[in-house]
């Protein structure tokens, strides 16, 4: 597996004897490849691919995996939406969910491959709805994975997995429950995901009046609301603001509009080579969505403001150009933005 791939917290469910059950059932239900293979639904290099990782030891299956990460990410997505058999998929979902214990890892290689929109999550999120409890449960398995150990997550497919977590919670059944729990405490392992989940207050407030049952699901609840509480009390705003450009969903949240927060850290878009300052004008060139652009081209007016010489950094970028262009957007508040920021271009020196 090459070494590009970013070291961040991967983070599996651990051991649910209800889940693990499941799972050795799965692992032993033979699998009639030649005669799925003589009705299309896979081909002869998938199924190669497959049986050079089936029922191998698991000191070999991770050196196949090491050697070929890239295309056993390919083709687990691809055979995820692919799929319709039930039997197929939660093969596939138990093959995948083992790889991922086996090689913690092979999660980045997921995450990095991305041929079209909000991939990989998407497969999943579809297999989350499945009416196939097993179906729904591996693959919520795996998308824990996904999420704890990427970076940042588009914010629609973290609130919507949340949701599932929150459904999670509703059952009477306590492996369930305790799925849910797990599933939560790996999601809020980075502070993105403790960030979006905060704001989220409803999925919280719906595991903490719940009537639980089981004490210590109780006691997990209680320190997972424990930690957030303290974790985002000390996260500074600044910090939010980071994770708010690297998310992509720029909103009208305080920063944005504090004098006192620009004066302070309008500087700080300049560190490790503008990187900051470039990710924003990023956004303002890429996107389409008013509210983002609106706030981004407010951002850049601040900026500019503060920052000694700042506009011509902004300009260097493409940022003035941009927003000169957007002064007629069909959108008032875009308008209103673009036409205030390039005043500031005007009248700083």
């Amino acid at each position: 597996m090459e070494e590009e791939y970013n070291e961040f917290y991967v983070w599996n469910l651990q051991t649910n004897v209800f889940l693990e059950e499941l799972l050795s059932s799965i692992r032993l239900r033979p699998i009639p490849w030649i005669g799925h293979l003589r009705a299309g639904l896979v081909t002869d290099e998938e199924v190669k691919m497959i049986k050079a990782l089936d029922w191998h030891s698991r000191k070999r299956r991770s050196l196949v995996l090491m050697k070929e990460s890239k295309e056993y990410a390919e083709l687990f997505l691809t055979l995820f939406q692919r799929f319709q058999r039930i039997d197929l998929l939660q093969y596939l979902l138990t093959l995948c969910s083992d790889l991922l214990d086996d090689v913690p890892k092979f999660s980045n290689v997921l995450l990095l491959y991305k041929n079209k929109e909000n991939f990989p999550f998407s497969p999943l999120m579809r297999l989350l709805k499945h009416d196939d409890q097993i179906i729904s449960l591996l693959s919520g398995k795996i998308m824990s994975s996904l999420v704890s150990a990427a970076p940042i997550i588009p914010t629609t497919t973290l609130s919507w997995f949340f949701e599932w977590i929150s459904s999670l919670c509703q059952s009477p059944d306590h492996n369930i429950q305790d799925l849910a729990v797990q599933a939560l405490t790996g999601t809020l392992k980075n502070s993105f995901n403790r960030l979006r989940f905060w704001k989220e207050s409803t999925y919280m407030q719906n595991l903490i009046y719940k009537k639980w049952l089981d004490k210590e699901a109780i006691e997990d609840i209680e320190f997972v609301k424990t930690s957030l509480k303290a974790d985002l009390e000390g996260l500074a705003t600044f910090d939010e603001y980071v994770l708010e450009i690297e998310s992509g969903h720029l909103s009208w949240t305080p920063s944005h509009s504090s004098e006192k927060f620009w004066k302070e850290n309008a500087f700080k878009l300049m560190n490790n080579d503008c990187l900051l300052l470039k990710k924003l004008v990023r956004l303002l060139l890429a996107s389409k969505d008013p509210l983002v652009l609106a706030v981004a081209i407010h951002d850049i007016g601040k900026f500019i403001q503060q920052y000694p010489n700042g506009k011509l950094y902004a300009q260097k970028l493409g940022a003035k150009q941009k927003i000169m262009e957007l002064m007629t957007h069909s959108d008032s508040d875009v308008k209103y933005e673009a036409l205030t920021t390039v005043r500031q271009f005007m009248l700083q020196p």
